[in-house]
């Protein structure tokens, strides 16, 4: 053993007096700072209400009563006493968003006259009653979902926000109509799989307003976190993806590892020792796997104060919420990330392998890194393009299993792809790479 831990070291040395390799660790901590620090730029255009341009932002209904004039279409008359009736209420596209959310509910239903929207209105205009106006529109609740809604804010003190509202109750606001969409999905026909699909909605989201939880760290995951409010956790877990960058880098490692002792004549004086062949590969093989997961491990070490810092550690401690069986549970969110980036690191363990396979068959190292990387980048594109064509046989592909994290949600291109088929393709194709690299470094003449 302690033979073979001499031989590991002398592959770290060798590794790391590459000066290649100090580069591209380099890359790897720019990479992990530069990408957090976008986040940080994302987060502030979305934050920022200078975001959005008026040239003059006083609500005008001028345009539509022109119209209504010249078209006069049936009921004309009455639509143009309630426009006449909003325009003198002199609202701001800025000012008054919460409001205009209330007027947009009076202008959408069919028949309101001037004095029916003046009476619904004119508490919160005149007196700043805003539940009041929300009681007199519950009536023309266009569904239960809907009357639900403004029950539920009256009930809670939870107002309407508007696009370029900043205030407390600007997640409630947000969470209560994703909760009122899911709910009026449910009234109509759907399959068992949609219709638990919106009743899970319509439970974490009552879950996390009872409970004042403002934010889910499982909300945070994917490309649809960052079109909303930007967090660490946003960072979090998108930022596993940094593994693919790591696993580049050891591909190149790996590539090079045993075909360099052949280029360079050095597998001769390596052999002479009285060691077996299979203990100088496995040795290789061990570096290069543990020199990956190092790289991931100093990343995500990177990553994680730098996030906090750049976006703040507000919510660090904030519980993972998801709902199993109809009841909401909660999980570690920091334990879910490192669960996360794990489960992208699959690619760094798959890609050495794979790159020292080739390694052993080829003498060349240049061969060996340019076959590896075209070859996971031909296979990424090869799957995606059989996947559209809806040619399912490609999942028994590994390159159509390396995203276990993506797998295991349920986001597969493949239907009914799950997380123990995937880990079965990745053994499968694993035994056979280190096969290959076994039978060819041992059986290879020098």
């Amino acid at each position: 053993m302690a033979r073979f831990f001499g031989l590991v070291k002398n592959e770290y040395i060798k590794i790391l007096k590459r000066t290649s390799t100090k580069i591209m660790i380099i890359l790897i901590v720019l990479a992990a700072i530069g990408l957090t620090s976008i986040y940080r730029i994302q987060k502030e255009l979305i934050e920022d209400n200078s975001y959005y341009y008026y040239d003059d932002t006083a609500v005008d209904y001028t345009e539509s009563m022109e119209w209504l004039e010249q078209t006069q279409p049936d009921g004309w008359e009455n639509t143009y006493a309630l426009y006449e009736y909003l325009q003198t209420l002199n609202l701001d596209y800025v000012k008054d968003t919460d409001l205009l959310i209330a007027v947009s509910y009076v202008e959408s239903i069919d028949g309101m006259t001037a004095d029916e929207a003046g009476e619904i209105l004119s508490p919160w205009v005149d007196n700043d009653d805003w539940k009041s106006t929300l009681k007199a529109l519950i009536p023309y609740a266009e569904s239960d979902a809907q009357a639900w809604e403004l029950n539920y804010r009256i009930d809670n003190d939870i107002c309407f926000s508007g696009e370029d509202s900043v205030n407390e109750n600007e997640w409630k606001d947000d969470l209560l109509y994703e909760v009122t969409q899911a709910k009026e999905s449910l009234e109509m026909d759907l399959s068992d799989s949609e219709r638990e699909s919106y009743e899970n909605i319509v439970t974490l989201g009552l879950y996390r307003l009872e409970n004042d939880i403002s934010v889910n760290p499982a909300d945070e995951i994917g490309s649809e976190a960052l079109y909303d409010g930007i967090n660490i956790w946003t960072a979090l877990f998108n930022l596993s993806d940094l593994s693919l960058i790591v696993g580049l880098l050891v591909m190149i490692i790996a590539g090079g590892c045993v075909a360099n002792e052949y280029s360079q004549g050095t597998i001769k004086f390596l052999l002479m020792n009285p060691v077996k062949r299979g203990k100088i590969l496995m040795s290789k093989y061990f570096s290069v796997i543990t020199l990956g997961y190092i790289l991931l491990i100093l990343t995500f070490i990177i990553c994680l104060p730098t996030a906090g810092i750049l976006l703040g550690f507000d919510g660090l401690g904030d519980p993972y919420l998801t709902v199993e069986s109809g009841k909401v549970v909660e999980s570690s969110a920091i334990l879910k990330v490192i669960e996360t980036w794990l489960l992208s690191s699959i690619e760094i363990l798959i890609y050495a392998t794979f790159a020292m396979a080739v390694s052993s068959l080829l003498k060349s190292s240049v061969l060996a890194v340019g076959a590896s990387v075209f070859m996971m980048s031909a296979g990424s594109t090869a799957v995606a393009i059989l996947s559209a064509l809806g040619m399912d046989w490609a999942r028994y592909l590994v390159f159509a299993n390396l995203d276990l994290a993506t797998i295991s949600a349920g986001n597969s291109s493949f239907p009914m792809h799950t997380l123990s088929f995937a880990i079965m393709v990745l053994v499968a194709h694993m035994a056979v790479f280190l096969l290959t690299m076994w039978d060819a470094f041992t059986k290879k003449e020098v």
